[in-house]
């Protein structure tokens, strides 16, 4: 399963976000969120036990067929 929605974390935290497994999405400095950020199941678990040092809204989205990648991160839910 994919999820996709924001992370509210720090700027300096992508680096941190990227090795959980997640592809980020452009970083809003007023709410100081990455928006349009896609996971596997497997990125949100890593990031779990950090509820509280980040806080975020993960949806469950149709399958973008396949690994989570940059190049495929902004493809919508399939129909």
């Amino acid at each position: 399963m994919t999820f996709k929605g924001w992370i509210c974390a720090d700027l300096n935290d992508a680096a941190l976000l990227e090795s959980m497994g997640f592809v980020l999405g452009e970083y809003d400095d007023m709410f100081g969120t990455f928006e349009n950020c896609v996971a596997s199941e497997k990125a949100l678990a890593r990031l779990s036990p950090h509820w509280g040092e980040f806080v975020w809204d993960l949806r469950p989205v149709e399958a973008l067929g396949g690994e989570v990648s940059k190049l495929n991160a902004t493809a919508g839910p399939a129909a």
